[in-house]
C-alpha cells in the first residue's frame, strides 16, 4: 500500500494548486457597461457527420448561459465578445469541451463534433476535447497529460514500414534493441518501446487500449508488428497519465490504435519495394452501411524482404572448428579427413553470467558463412460495428500477424581470433574477426512469430450515463529454431585457410581443388514459446450534471500464461531460463477517476488505483534428472494515486502538473529459476554435485583466472518496483500553425530488479573443490529518471513548415550500497543504466532529436529530416545522426476533391543518406567483465550491432474517399 508520506504528497498538491489556482480570475469579466452583443453559432454532429438534436450545450466565459440543439443539431448564444468554453452533453457519447472559442464583434461560428466512448483510444477518458473553435489554429496540448500523437501519415511521409524510427524521432521516447539478441541494422531486429528512460518491462504497450502478453521478459516485442494497421499511436507520458491499466506503466504508456470504421467510403491502397529486392504493400477499406448502422474497416499488409544481407550473402571468416550444438567432421571431397587444429583456452571468465569468452588460439579459420537477413511480414485487421442506436453498439475485432524472420544476421557476433600461419594474400597472421562458432551459424537460425488478437466491446448508457464492456484475448505463438527440426545432420561446402594439428597447410581447396565437405551432427536447437492472455475490461462514467465533470470507476482483469520450452526434451530444460507450463501471471485493477472543471482556467484529473497482482511461477529442484518443479504463488497488493492539472493561462497557452505512483510486478523470468545450475572450472562446464568440503580455491593452469563453479537461483523473495514521480510541462501557440512543446520530469523509483552475484560456499566438481558463486535477482535501493523534453512544430497547410524536437535522458540508481555495486561491475551511480546493469539489457541514450524541414504543395511534399541518437545508446555505438530525404508527387489528380484525398502519389524515400553506421555487422567490443578473482578485467563481446546501411523505398499510394 503508499506510504502515509506519499498520499501526504499528493494531497498537499491538490491544495496548493488548487487553492491559488482556483482563487485567479477567470476570464475577462464584463465591464459595468455591457458591450455590443455578438452571436456564437454552431452545430453539433455525431461521428458519422449526421445532426444531434437535443443535445445539452453549456457557454462559460465573460458570460454563461444554457441551451440545446434544434432538430438540425444547431445551437446560438448571443453574448459579449470575449473568449469561451463550449460543452456539449449528449447521451450516448463522450462530453466534448471546446476551450476555443474567441469571439469577435462580427460573430463565430462552431462546429463540434461528438465521439462515442470506447476503450479503444487514451485520449477520450471522460471527456474530449475538440478544436473547432473560432481560434482557426491548430490542436495543441490542453490535457493534463503529456501527450504525443503519431499518426500513419506520419510514417507515410518518411516511407518507414516499422515502428523503430518513428518512436526514436519522439521526444521522451526510445524504440530499443535487444543488447542481447539483436543486430539493429536488419529488419528482424527485436526492438521495444521505452518512455522516458524506464526499461523495457517498466513501459506498459497496449493494442486498442487493452493489455498485451509480456512473457518471460516482462516486455512487448514490436518488430513482429504491421504500422499499416494503426491509425495513430498514443503516447502518454509521467503521472499525468490516469489511465484504467496502470501496471508497468512507471513512466507511462504506448497505445497502438487501430483503424475504425468510417461515415463514409475510404480506403487506401499502396505498392512499394525496397532498395533490396524487398516489396510491400497495404489494401484498406472501410464504411458504414445499413443506413448508418453497420460499420466496418478491412485491412492486409505485406512486408517481404531480403535485408541488408540478403538471402545467400558471404560476409566474413568463421572458426569453423568449434560448435556448440553438435560435432563437427571435415574431409576433402574423396573423403579423406581432416584434423583441424583446437582454438586454446578461453580467456578472461568472469564471475557468474559473465563468463563470455574475448578471444580464440588456433591456426585454421574457414571461409565464408552465409548470413541472411530476410523477414516477412503479413497482417491482417477487420472490424464491424453494429450500432443499436447512439446509445448502443457492439464492436467485434480481428487482429492477426504472421512473421517468419531469419535470425542468422540478427544476433550473430564478432570474436578475436589469434591467427598464426600466414597465407599470402589471403589471411595475414595476428588477430582476425570471425564469427562466433557458438551462434549456430550453419543451421539457418530463423524465427516464426504468430499473434492473434480478438476484442470485443459493447457501449450503451444508463440514463445519460456511458456504459463499456470489453472482452479481449491476446496470443503469442512463437518458435526459434536452427537447423533442421528433424536432428539430420548438415553438410556444406568449407574453405580452410591455416595449419591443421599435423602441420598441413591449408590455402582454401583439397588437393583435388574442390572445398573441403563439412558434416556437423545434431545441429538443432528450437525453442518454442506460447503466451496467452485473456481479460475483460469495465467502465462507468457518471456525469455530474452539465458542468463538464465525469466520474469514472473502471474495472480490468487479465490472465496471462506462458510456457517456454525446447521440443523433445522435459517439460523444463534445467538451468536454461524455461518457463514450465502451468506459469501465469494474473493482473486487476481496480480505478476511482474523476475529471473536474475547477475553474473556467483549471482543471483536474484524479485517479485512485487499487492492483492486485498474481504470479504462479516454478523453482527446479535436484542436481540429476528428473528434475523436481515445485510451483510457487506471489500475490501483492498496493495502492496508487495520481493528480494531474490543466490550467490554461490565455487561449495559447497551457501548463499542466502531474504527480503520482506506479507499480511493476516482478515478470516471470525473474521469479522463474533453479537451484542448482551449470558451473565453470577452468573452461570445463559440468553440472556439480552437492558441495564435498569447504577448500581454498583452485588456480586454472592457463593463466585464465580462478576456477569457479556458477548456479542461477529464482528470485524467491523479490518485491515488485514502485514509483513516484512528477511532470510539469506546457503548451504554446504561436499564430496559427506554430506550436511550442515541454515537459519535464522525475521519478523516483524503488527495489528496482539487480542481477546480484553472491558466493554460496565450495562446490566439489569435476575440477576439484572450487568455489561457488550464484547468480540470483534481487532488488535495488533506488533508481531516479529525469530528463528534459522540447519541440517546436510548425505545420501549414501549403509551404515551408519544420520540426526540432528532442530530449535529454537521465536513469540511474541514486542509492547504491557498496554490496549492490560490487554485485555488478556496470551499477555506477549517477551514470546511465549500461547493457547488464539490471533485468533489462538495454543500455539508455542521454540524448535524442530530430529535426526537419518540408515543403507542401497541392499534394507535393518534399522533407529533409536528422534523427540524432546520443551516446550510450542500444546500437552500442558513439553518438550518431542519421539523415532521410522523401518527395511525394500527385501523378493522377482527382479534380472533384482539390484536397488531394483522392489523388495518386508516387514516393521516394531514403534512409541514412550519409551511410553513418552503415555496417549491419558492427566488428569490436564492448563492455567489460571480471576475471575469477573478481580483481582483473577483461573485455568481451557483445552482439553484432549497427544502424544499418543506405536503403530507399519506392512507392505508389492512393488514398479514396
Amino acid at each position: 500500500m503508499l506510504s502515509l508520506s506519499r498520499t501526504a504528497s499528493v494531497a498537499t498538491l491538490i491544495a496548493l494548486l488548487a487553492g491559488p489556482l482556483g482563487a485567479l480570475p477567470a476570464y475577462a469579466q464584463a465591464p459595468a457597461v455591457a458591450p455590443a452583443t455578438a452571436t456564437i453559432s454552431g452545430k453539433v454532429s455525431d461521428p458519422g457527420g449526421a445532426p444531434v438534436a437535443g443535445a445539452h450545450v453549456a457557454l462559460r466565459g465573460p458570460a454563461t448561459g444554457t441551451t440545446t440543439t434544434d432538430a438540425t443539431g444547431h445551437f446560438s448564444f448571443s453574448v459579449a465578445p470575449g473568449l469561451y468554453e463550449i460543452t456539449v452533453t449528449a447521451t450516448g457519447f463522450l462530453q466534448a469541451v471546446d476551450e476555443d472559442v474567441a469571439l469577435v464583434p462580427g460573430g463565430v461560428n462552431v462546429s463540434i463534433g461528438l465521439t462515442r466512448p470506447t476503450f479503444t483510444s487514451l485520449r477520450t477518458i471522460g471527456s474530449t476535447r475538440v478544436s473547432g473553435g473560432g481560434g482557426g489554429g491548430p490542436v495543441f496540448n490542453t490535457t493534463p497529460a503529456s501527450q504525443s500523437i503519431v499518426g500513419q501519415q506520419t510514417f507515410e511521409n518518411q516511407g518507414s514500414l516499422q515502428v523503430r524510427d518513428i518512436l526514436d524521432q519522439t521526444p521522451g521516447i526510445v524504440s530499443s534493441i535487444s543488447n542481447g539478441s539483436a543486430n539493429g541494422g536488419v529488419p528482424g531486429s527485436i526492438t521495444f518501446p521505452q518512455i522516458r528512460g524506464g526499461l523495457s518491462y517498466e513501459t506498459a504497450t497496449l493494442i486498442d487500449g487493452h493489455p498485451l502478453s509480456v512473457g518471460e521478459y516482462g516486455d512487448y516485442v514490436t518488430t513482429f508488428i504491421s504500422r499499416f494497421l494503426f491509425s495513430t499511436i498514443e503516447l502518454e507520458k509521467g503521472p499525468g497519465s490516469v489511465t484504467p491499466i496502470l501496471s508497468r506503466a512507471i513512466n507511462g504508456t504506448v497505445n497502438f490504435r487501430t483503424w475504425d470504421p468510417t461515415p463514409t467510403l475510404t480506403g487506401n491502397a499502396e505498392f512499394g519495394v525496397d532498395s533490396y529486392g524487398g516489396k510491400y504493400g497495404n489494401i484498406r477499406i472501410a464504411d458504414t452501411v445499413a443506413n448508418g448502422k453497420l460499420g466496418f474497416v478491412f485491412d492486409y499488409a505485406s512486408y517481404g524482404t531480403p535485408g541488408p544481407g540478403g538471402n545467400d550473402d558471404p560476409q566474413s571468416f568463421a572458426p569453423y572448428n568449434l560448435l556448440d550444438d553438435g560435432v563437427l567432421t571435415v574431409t576433402d571431397s574423396h573423403g579423406n579427413p581432416i584434423a583441424l587444429t583446437t582454438p586454446g583456452t578461453i580467456k578472461g571468465s568472469t564471475v557468474g553470467a559473465y563468463n563470455t569468452t574475448v578471444g580464440y588460439t588456433g591456426n585454421v579459420l574457414g571461409c565464408c558463412v552465409d548470413v541472411p537477413t530476410w523477414f516477412e511480414n503479413r497482417a491482417f485487421l477487420g472490424k464491424m460495428r453494429y450500432s443499436f442506436s447512439n446509445a448502443t453498439s457492439l464492436t467485434l475485432t480481428s487482429i492477426s500477424t504472421q512473421t517468419t524472420s531469419s535470425q542468422n544476421g540478427n544476433t550473430n557476433d564478432m570474436l578475436d581470433y589469434d591467427f598464426t600461419p600466414t597465407l599470402p594474400g589471403i589471411i595475414p597472421a595476428g588477430t582476425r574477426q570471425a564469427f562466433n562458432p557458438y551462434n549456430d551459424l550453419f543451421g539457418g537460425d530463423y524465427e516464426i512469430n504468430s499473434e492473434p488478437m480478438f476484442e470485443g466491446e459493447l457501449r450503451t448508457t444508463v440514463g445519460q450515463d456511458n456504459v463499456l464492456f470489453r472482452a479481449y484475448n491476446a496470443v503469442i505463438n512463437r518458435i526459434q529454431t536452427n537447423g533442421d527440426p528433424s536432428g539430420t545432420a548438415i553438410t556444406m561446402p568449407m574453405y580452410l585457410y591455416g595449419q591443421t594439428t599435423n602441420g598441413q597447410v591449408l590455402d582454401g581447396r583439397d588437393p583435388y581443388g574442390n572445398p573441403y565437405i563439412a558434416t556437423i551432427s545434431d545441429p538443432t536447437y528450437q525453442s518454442n514459446e506460447f503466451d496467452n492472455l485473456t481479460g475483460y475490461s469495465f467502465e462507468y462514467d457518471h456525469l455530474l450534471g452539465t458542468s463538464g465533470n465525469v466520474l469514472t470507476l473502471s474495472l480490468d482483469e487479465n490472465y496471462s500464461q506462458t510456457h517456454v520450452y525446447e521440443p523433445g526434451t522435459p517439460d523444463i530444460d534445467y538451468g536454461s531460463g524455461d518457463i514450465p507450463s502451468g506459469s501465469a501471471q494474473n493482473t486487476g485493477t481496480l480505478l476511482l477517476r474523476g475529471n473536474f472543471q475547477l475553474t473556467p482556467k483549471l482543471s483536474l484529473v484524479a485517479g485512485y488505483y487499487l492492483t492486485r497482482l498474481s504470479s504462479n511461477f516454478a523453482t527446479w529442484h535436484g542436481s540429476s534428472a528428473p528434475y523436481t518443479i515445485d510451483f510457487n504463488d506471489q500475490i501483492n497488493w498496493h495502492s496508487d494515486e495520481r493528480a494531474a492539472f490543466a490550467y490554461r493561462l490565455d487561449p495559447d497557452t497551457s501548463l499542466r502538473l502531474a504527480a503520482g505512483s506506479g507499480i511493476v510486478p516482478a515478470y516471470l523470468g525473474i521469479l522463474n529459476g533453479s537451484a542448482g545450475g551449470s558451473a565453470t572450472a577452468c573452461g570445463v562446464a559440468s553440472i556439480p554435485p552437492p558441495p564435498a568440503a569447504q577448500v581454498p580455491a583452485k588456480q586454472c593452469p592457463n593463466g585464465e583466472g580462478t576456477g569457479y563453479y556458477n548456479t542461477q537461483g529464482g528470485g524467491l523473495n523479490i518485491h515488485p518496483e514502485t514509483s513516484f514521480g512528477y511532470d510539469f510541462g506546457a503548451d504554446h501557440r504561436i499564430g496559427a500553425t506554430t506550436v511550442l512543446t515541454g515537459d519535464i520530469y522525475m521519478t523516483n523509483l524503488f527495489n528496482q530488479f539487480l542481477k546480484a552475484y553472491y558466493t554460496n560456499g565450495i562446490f566439489d566438481g569435476p575440477a576439484g573443490p572450487l568455489p561457488l558463486y550464484t547468480q540470483a535477482y534481487s532488488n535495488l535501493g533506488i533508481s531516479r529518471y529525469e530528463g528534459i523534453e522540447l519541440g517546436v512544430t510548425n505545420t501549414p497547410l501549403q509551404g515551408f513548415g519544420y520540426v526540432a524536437q528532442g530530449s535529454l535522458i537521465h536513469d540511474a540508481p541514486i542509492a547504491v550500497s557498496a554490496y549492490e555495486a560490487s554485485q555488478n561491475p556496470f551499477l555506477v551511480q549517477g551514470q546511465n543504466f549500461g547493457p547488464d546493469t539490471l533485468a533489462s539489457n538495454t543500455r539508455m541514450p542521454y540524448a535524442q532529436g530530430y529535426g526537419e524541414l518540408n515543403y507542401r504543395n497541392h499534394g507535393f511534399f518534399a522533407s529533409f529530416g536528422a534523427m540524432y541518437i546520443g551516446s550510450n545508446n542500444s546500437y552500442n555505438e558513439p553518438a550518431f545522426t542519421v539523415f532521410s530525404s522523401t518527395i511525394r508527387v500527385p501523378i493522377i489528380r482527382d479534380a472533384s476533391h482539390p484536397d488531394g484525398t483522392n489523388d495518386t502519389y508516387l514516393q521516394w524515400s531514403v534512409h541514412n543518406i550519409s551511410n553513418v553506421d552503415s555496417q549491419f555487422f558492427d566488428l569490436g567490443y564492448e563492455g567489460i567483465g571480471y576475471a575469477g578473482n573478481g580483481t582483473t578485467p577483461y573485455y568481451y563481446a557483445t552482439n553484432l550491432k549497427g544502424y544499418g546501411p543506405r536503403s530507399f523505398t519506392l512507392s505508389i499510394s492512393h488514398n479514396f474517399r
